[in-house]
């Protein structure tokens, strides 16, 4: 009632099917230390020493994945293989690690932008954002045995 612009913001619905992942409850969370470390989250988590995310989006993305661990096996696979990848190809994960770095954070700017709430400088950002994707593409596609689901989602926006 208070904020009905925000319905607008909704592009659409997806289902979410818990037989995907492993069930988590929070004393398992507790005890498997994935996100608060030691006894009292004084100590390091596993996020905390796995999260080299260059972009607050992959951020988020790595604690839904630490959070709801896959079951499917060859879905687990292929993230291994995009890893293995990676770690494999060290002059395109350095480029495409040092053009993370100069975006912005897409999914709070688009938000703001559905929302009517974006600032000069915001925009500027998404500009700046949106001409790092062609270049991370180029990257991954000048790279052999590159795992082409990891690149197939960043459309590059060339319509002006």
């Amino acid at each position: 009632e208070t904020q009905r612009g925000t319905v607008g913001q909704l592009a659409s619905l997806h289902t979410y099917s818990a037989a995907r992942y492993m069930a988590l409850d929070p004393q398992t969370r507790r005890n498997l230390e994935l996100f608060q470390g030691g006894r009292f989250g004084a100590g390091p988590s596993l996020l905390g020493v796995l999260d080299f995310a260059q972009t607050p989006m992959g951020g988020r993305l790595l604690r839904e994945w630490l959070g709801r661990p896959l079951l499917d096996v060859d879905e687990i696979r292929r993230r291994q293989d995009a890893v293995e990848w990676l770690v494999s190809s060290g002059v395109q994960r350095g480029e495409t690690r040092r053009l993370l770095r100069t975006m912005a954070d897409l999914e709070r700017l688009v938000n703001r932008i559905r929302g009517g709430a974006a600032q000069p400088r915001e925009l500027q950002a998404l500009r700046r954002t949106l001409e790092a994707v062609p270049r991370i593409r180029g990257l991954a596609g000048e790279a052999e045995s590159s795992p082409a689901w990891l690149w197939d989602g960043l459309h590059p926006c060339t319509e002006r």
